[in-house]
């Protein structure tokens, strides 16, 4: 899986950005809202997914508690 992050500055931008992406056609293939991130994975028209994440609870007891699935798009 090739893919791009982006940290983005707080969650309120990312709710923003997120809310404008249906006028644009463009639909979220994976929002995982974490304690220790909040990510959104989208494809762009090439097929890359980007993600889009905001650092919340970043220490090791946290991240210990993501599952095998929700790291793929976290870590």
């Amino acid at each position: 899986m090739h893919h791009v992050g982006f940290q983005v500055w707080s969650e309120a931008d990312l709710d923003r950005s997120v809310a404008a992406l249906p006028a644009k056609g463009i639909t979220v293939e994976r929002d995982i809202d974490h304690p220790a991130r909040r990510s959104v994975s989208i494809r762009d028209p090439d097929g890359l997914l980007l993600q889009f994440h905001v650092e919340r609870d970043w220490t090791p007891a946290t991240i210990a508690t993501l599952d095998v699935e929700t790291a793929l798009y976290t870590l």
